[in-house]
């Protein structure tokens, strides 16, 4: 159950060390998504198509989330050459038409360089999302196992990309 919107992750909200996450090897959930265009369904071996994949998870009704996917589009548009893509995945529109369009209206200036993804209806965020709120980001590597976050709020893009380019140099 998701608690909330968050712009910024709050003070008891700050996401787990490095060596907390990966100490606790956890994998990304197993999932079947349409992209919110309904052009094409992907799972989580969308993951073994890159080294590290950003995921934000996020909800339509959450203005946020649609800045932080801007932010992993434009990251990704720098690292695509490198092995790193971004992925939104949409936590509450399937089969919500209503939903789904307030989505693709707040995506609407977000490119090619994001796979934007509608979740199935019972995805289990849970076990990845610190704080039941949105947005939140995790990195997931090639095996899809979440290596850094969850990242609670809208993150600022330097921080992020900081972040990225140390994973990706490991």
């Amino acid at each position: 159950m998701l608690s909330g919107c968050a712009a910024k992750a709050a003070p008891d909200e700050v996401a787990p060390s490095e060596e907390e996450v990966v100490s606790s090897a956890v994998s990304f959930p197993a999932f079947s998504a349409r992209e919110l265009e309904g052009e094409g369904i992907y799972t989580e071996a969308v993951f073994a198509d890159a080294r590290l994949t950003a995921v934000c998870l996020w909800t339509a009704e959450c203005p946020y989330g649609a800045g932080q996917i801007a932010s992993l589009e434009r990251l990704g548009e720098k690292y695509a050459g490198e092995g790193f893509a971004a992925v939104a995945l949409l936590l509450d529109a399937e089969g919500d038409k209503a939903k789904l369009d307030m989505a693709q209206i707040a995506l609407t200036e977000t490119g090619e360089s994001i796979l934007l993804l509608a979740a199935p209806a019972g995805f289990e965020a849970g076990v990845i999302m610190s704080g039941a709120r949105v947005p939140c980001t995790v990195l997931v590597n090639g095996a899809g196992e979440v290596v850094a976050g969850p990242y609670i709020g809208q993150r600022d893009e330097a921080e992020t990309d900081e972040i990225v380019m140390r994973l990706l140099a490991e």
